[in-house]
């Protein structure tokens, strides 16, 4: 089982409040004020700043995927894209996992098109398929119900 844990620096993106100013920005949701997240058992409001890192720095993170190595045209692809139009500038490693050991044809491919950090890790099987409240003939039901309904509501 692999446990990846990314944490911000910052507790102001998301369910904090700014360090330099205690505003909470609830601008989402302006019904709910300071002191009424727990009113009627309703779950509290996210609170989100807005303020951007200061000058030349990035909130700790990471790039996730589940890919399995038969996806790699895919997968490069997308990487390329998301390095031309945001990554070049941030460097976000890359944190790929899969059900099965990558191939070497899988890394060397990865690795041709990024200068990031990229980790590789195995998901027990467990983790990977169908949860036991989710079976795979549900799952078919439910795709061919909202394949009109939804942009891309029949595919996986």
């Amino acid at each position: 089982m692999v446990s990846t844990s990314l944490s911000s620096t910052s507790s102001s993106l998301v369910g904090g409040h700014n360090k330099n100013n205690n505003n909470h920005h609830n601008s989402l949701n302006p019904a709910v004020t300071k002191g009424d997240d727990l009113l009627a058992g309703r779950l509290p409001a996210a609170r989100i700043s807005y303020d951007q890192p200061a000058e030349g720095q990035r909130v700790n993170g990471a790039i996730i995927a589940l890919v399995r190595n038969s996806e790699l045209d895919g997968l490069r692809k997308s990487i390329r894209m998301f390095e031309d139009r945001f990554n070049r500038r941030f460097k976000y490693p890359y944190v790929l996992l899969n059900d099965q050991n990558f191939t070497q044809e899988f890394r060397d491919g990865i690795a041709a098109i990024t200068n990031n950090e990229v980790r590789y890790g195995i998901l027990d099987s467990d983790l990977w398929g169908y949860s036991s409240s989710v079976t795979p003939e549900r799952t078919t039901k439910k795709l061919e119900e909202n394949k009109n309904r939804y942009l891309y509501g029949g595919s996986l």
